[in-house]
C-alpha cells in the first residue's frame, strides 16, 4: 500500500518491509532495522540556492543598466560628434543586454524549499528529499505517523 507518492519520491509498506522509490532507485528496508524517523528542511541548501537567484537578478539589473547608458551614450555621440563612433558604442551596448539576457535565461525559477525524511538504519542516514509543499507536509506526517505505528507494534 502507498503510504507517501509524490513527483520525487514514492514509498510503500509492504508487510514489514518499506519500500522506497526514487527517481534513480529503487530500495527496500525492514521496518526492524530502522531506528529512527523524522523530517528536516533543508535550509542551507535553500539559502544558498536563493542567494545565487537574487545575485542573478542584481547582475541582470546591473548589466541592463550599463546597456542602457552605452545606448544613451552612443546617440549623444551620434547627435553630436561621429556618427560611426556613436554607431560603434551602440553596437558595444548589445553586450551588455546580451549578457543580461543570458543571465535571465539562466535562472528564471525562484528556488523553493525542500524537505527530506530521515530515516536512520544502523547508525546511517538515509534523506529522503522531497519538495516542500502544503499537501505535501499532511502526507509526510500521515506517513511519519503510520512508521512510527508500525515500529511500536
Amino acid at each position: 500500500m502507498t503510504i507517501f507518492k509524490t513527483k520525487e519520491l514514492d514509498i510503500e509498506l509492504s508487510g514489514e518491509k518499506l519500500i522506497i522509490k526514487t527517481e534513480s532507485s529503487n530500495e527496500s528496508l525492514s521496518l526492524k532495522s530502522i531506528n529512527s524517523i523524522g523530517i528536516i528542511d533543508l535550509v542551507e541548501e535553500f539559502e544558498k540556492a536563493q542567494t545565487v537567484f537574487k545575485t542573478s537578478k542584481l547582475l541582470r539589473k546591473i548589466l541592463f543598466s550599463f546597456g542602457a547608458f552605452f545606448v544613451l551614450f552612443g546617440i549623444g555621440v551620434i547627435l553630436k560628434l561621429d556618427l560611426f563612433l556613436g554607431l560603434g558604442i551602440v553596437v558595444f551596448s548589445s553586450v551588455f543586454f546580451v549578457f543580461g539576457f543570458l543571465v535571465k535565461k539562466q535562472n528564471k525559477v525562484e528556488p523553493n524549499l525542500k524537505s527530506a525524511i530521515r530515516i536512520s538504519v544502523h547508525g546511517t542516514n538515509r534523506d529522503l528529499v522531497f519538495l516542500n509543499s502544503p499537501e505535501n507536509n499532511d502526507k509526510v506526517s500521515e506517513f511519519i505517523s503510520v512508521i512510527e505505528n508500525q515500529l511500536l507494534i
